[in-house]
């Protein structure tokens, strides 16, 4: 037998050390780097670790996971399956709807992958080149600031914000995360140079921000036509009606006027004749009241409050419209103001009863429109007005079937006024021993 050198049997202890640390600090940095997006998820969704669905059991069943799975597959591949199983067990971890683990697991990765190429442009800079040590300290730094950044930060406040904020800012975001990830695959997994790569990436990210942006802008226009379009198509034959309608009353004038007849002929003291004559041309008055919708400009919402008047009146209720300007203008187009304006025609005609009403009041000047619904309700207070402006809060009783679509119509109005700066007034005044739910938007 041929004995082995003691150099070649130190060179492979010494290899196999480097092995057995190099594996130490991927599993250091990978749990690290699990945790730091577990706080940082916390911090956007604004909740204690401990209260979350058993962390410490998904936590380490998902280290575990990912680790055995960096011994089976490939680097690059390895990569790949952590992003599915991350998803899944923050999805698992914090009970979100879609949507929102995704948006938090992209906005975690974004901070992360962020202050870690702060580290790797000083290491190309200092000259730092051995991989363990750039990992050690790379992600212990990014973890200490990170954390120490997201107790000034504010997180949660910035993810209600991205929440509510346009598609177009979304879809920067998502294209923002997919940059990262093209950069890390590229240091990681091929030769390039970090500091090549980082501004080579952003500048293709600029390109392709300003393209989605063309691209999300003609989206939305062909999106806002078309329903323009479809409204107009809806409210347009409804239109057509009121006036088949003025059409037909017009021939009930002469019976009309021979009715008036037959009242000066019926009574012989004059206060009996006035009674009955004003008692008569009321009846008439608000019969054809409805008529001057013809009057709007806006053709649209003219025949939309035809329908909702109808609509009232196969449910025993009445609607009384006052208009004080028939020359209406909005920021805001036709086809969305009738959708702020049906949520309050709608939740105005739920609280009322049969024996009631609801008054419609529709002024403009010249450069706003003000509309309002006043009903009859009960006493508001200041708590109650700012929960009814809160996504799926409702004071209705809530069936199996309707429940989901319950508490969403004065938040959605409300969006819809703020995207176009507009206002929503609520108002508990108490009229002739009454007390009265009055909401007015001017936009």
């Amino acid at each position: 037998m041929v004995p082995v050198p003691m150099a070649l049997i130190i060179k492979d202890i010494k290899g196999e050390l480097v092995v057995m640390l190099t594996d130490l600090i991927d599993i250091y940095c990978f749990t690290l780097d699990t945790l730091f997006e577990v706080f940082i998820l916390c911090s956007l969704y604004n909740v204690k670790l401990r209260n979350t669905n058993r962390p410490v059991a998904i936590i380490l069943i998902y280290l575990f996971l990912g680790t055995i799975f960096s011994y089976i597959f490939p680097d690059a591949f390895c990569a790949i399956l952590l992003f599915p199983m991350s998803y899944i067990s923050y999805k698992l971890l914090y009970q979100r709807s879609h949507s929102e683990t995704m948006l938090g697991y992209i906005l975690s990765y974004i901070y992360i992958v962020a202050f870690q190429d702060i580290f790797y442009m000083a290491f190309s800079k200092l000259e730092i080149n051995d991989c363990n040590i750039q990992a050690l300290i790379g992600q212990t730094g990014s973890f200490a600031i990170g954390i120490l950044l997201l107790k000034i930060l504010p997180v949660h406040k910035l993810y209600i914000y991205i929440i509510r904020s346009s598609i177009y800012i979304k879809c920067t975001i998502v294209n923002l995360a997919l940059m990262y990830v093209i950069e890390v695959f590229a240091s990681k997994y091929t030769d390039f140079d970090t500091t090549v790569t980082v501004p080579l990436l952003f500048s293709f990210a600029v390109v392709v921000f300003f393209s989605d942006y063309l691209l999300i802008r003609q989206q939305l226009t062909i999106s806002r036509q078309q329903e323009s379009l479809e409204i107009y198509q809806t409210y347009e034959p409804m239109m057509n009606n009121l006036i088949q309608d003025i059409q037909r009353r017009q021939h009930d004038f002469a019976n009309e006027l021979n009715a008036i007849q037959m009242i000066a002929c019926t009574y012989s003291d004059y206060p009996s004749l006035s009674k009955a004559l004003n008692q008569h041309i009321d009846d008439i008055s608000r019969d054809f009241h409805h008529t001057n919708l013809v009057k709007l400009n806006m053709k649209v919402l003219a025949g939309f409050l035809y329908t909702k008047l109808e609509n009232a009146k196969k449910m025993n209720k009445t609607i009384n419209i006052q208009i004080r300007c028939y020359d209406l203008h909005s920021h805001m187009p036709e086809y969305e103001l009738i959708k702020v304006a049906g949520i309050l025609i709608d939740n105005a005609i739920e609280a009322i009863d049969s024996s009631d009403d609801v008054s419609v009041e529709i002024d403009s000047d010249g450069e706003r429109i003000t509309f309002a619904t006043i009903n009859k309700g009960p006493v508001l207070t200041s708590e109650l007005i700012a929960n009814m402006m809160k996504m799926g809060y409702t004071t209705k009783t809530v069936s199996s079937q309707s429940g989901s679509k319950r508490g969403y119509g004065l938040y959605n109005a409300k969006q819809l006024l703020d995207s176009y700066g507009g206002e929503l007034y609520i108002e508990n005044p108490v009229v002739t021993g009454d007390t009265l739910i009055r909401f007015e938007i001017i936009v």
